[in-house]
């Protein structure tokens, strides 16, 4: 195929052209085996070129026809290739899905395979090397499941993953201590220094927070300028200690432009507290921190 060839030597808009005019020739013809793999040749082309919508729209449609015609090799090129899509876009909850898909087919082909063929040494090969395969396989799934729980700007947790730790310490009925934490006149800032120095100053704050924190104690990013911290143990003094160093550390952080303060609500799990009422205290107490003129804290009643 023209294309295809065009696509090795890098000339996009000539493997564009030709694969769509051959896409059209194979829907017209009803040759399905075609079809898809000009599909498939679609998806890696806009991948490498950098046009990822159209990439996955080829790819998903791949998918369709590969499930309909049980084409599973095809198919797993298809989920191969929205792998990297999804990861460029940042949608790690569908990557893993895609990869899981990718391995789900490789072990269907290599069972298969491994059927047919009968010699000993050729079956210890494969199986070695599926063993091989799936270690990274298993990996990367741990990777990819690590960052789907990540805020992708400061690292730190994200607002479901804080939502499911808050959630399973409480029902544990483990002794806790929340945090809510709010950038002072953090629009003003992005008013006058510009979105990117904001978003500086997100990935700088996540850093103090995290090298703040004890060991076993939870930092998240809650959303947008607001952060949300979760001690183990429920000791007031503790927690004053804690909320006082987490504002000077911040006070005394570098920033871009200029210095940085925040406001933070504490509140003490009770017993029997839902994370939802346990948030709404420590976002009163943030309000009241507010209220007394920011670059402090203060603490549910």
């Amino acid at each position: 195929l023209q294309g295809v060839l065009y696509y090795a030597l890098e000339r996009f808009p000539l493997s564009e052209r030709f694969l769509l005019t051959t896409l059209t020739q194979a829907r017209e013809l009803q040759d399905n085996q075609l079809e898809i793999r000009i599909l498939s040749e679609l998806g890696k082309l806009y991948l490498k070129w950098g046009r990822l919508q159209e990439a996955q729209g080829y790819l998903e449609q791949g998918l369709q026809l590969g499930t309909m015609m049980q084409a599973d090799l095809q198919l797993q090129t298809c989920h191969e290739n929205l792998v990297r899509v999804c990861e460029q876009q940042q949608n790690f909850e569908r990557a893993l899905f895609h990869h899981r898909e990718f391995y789900r087919l490789e072990r269907a082909r290599f069972n298969a395979t491994a059927e047919k063929q009968r010699l000993a040494l050729r079956m210890s090969l494969d199986i070695e090397r599926t063993e091989r395969e799936s270690f990274h396989q298993q990996q990367r799934n741990v990777e990819l499941e690590e960052l789907a729980r990540r805020d992708g700007m400061t690292g730190l947790y994200n607002h479901r993953t804080f939502q499911e730790i808050l959630r399973d310490l409480l029902s544990a009925e483990r002794p806790l201590t929340l945090l809510l934490l709010d950038v002072d006149h953090f629009k003003s800032y992005n008013d006058t220094y510009g979105h990117p120095s904001g978003d500086a100053v997100l990935q700088r704050l996540a850093q103090v927070l995290q090298e703040s924190i004890r060991t076993g104690d939870t930092a998240a990013r809650y959303g947008g300028e607001e952060f949300a911290l979760i001690l183990l143990g429920d000791s007031p003094e503790s927690a004053q200690e804690i909320a006082t160093r987490l504002g000077t550390a911040v006070r005394e952080a570098s920033f871009p432009h200029r210095q940085i303060t925040v406001s933070i609500g504490v509140a003490l799990a009770t017993v029997g507290i839902t994370p939802a009422q346990l948030v709404a205290t420590a976002d009163v107490a943030l309000y009241e921190a507010k209220k007394r003129g920011r670059d402090c804290w203060a603490k549910a009643a």
